[in-house]
């Protein structure tokens, strides 16, 4: 009997969310492409320093997100630029972060 007074709650949700789905508006004008400013560094995610470099990794994912979020990006004259982080794991070897640094420059065009 309770399986049944909680099918009926649930059916008639089912049946709102249908119902709302439609519903939705159209943009009245197409979107326009964002412009992106790369930011990026070589980050220890695995070896000795792989705590730290977590650390490092997820408080620079916070700026980037609070950035675009609560400022809509960075305005340079008047363009706003969202960001956008690309990094890579240098598996705390030091010998392994200058090729990461010129691939993050040369290939991935990212202000480090």
């Amino acid at each position: 009997m309770k399986s049944k007074k909680l099918l009926i709650p649930l059916i008639a949700v089912v049946i709102l969310a249908i119902a709302f789905a439609g519903c939705q508006q159209p943009p009245t004008k197409p979107a326009e492409k964002e412009e992106v400013i790369y930011i990026g560094a070589p980050i220890s995610l695995s070896g000795k320093f792989a705590k730290e470099g977590q650390m490092s990794l997820w408080g620079m994912q916070v700026a980037v997100k609070w950035v675009n979020e609560k400022h809509g990006g960075i305005k340079i004259g008047d363009k706003t630029y969202k960001l956008e982080l690309k990094y890579y794991d240098d598996e705390s070897k030091k010998e392994t972060v200058q090729s990461l640094v010129e691939r993050l420059a040369t290939v991935d065009k990212v202000l480090s």
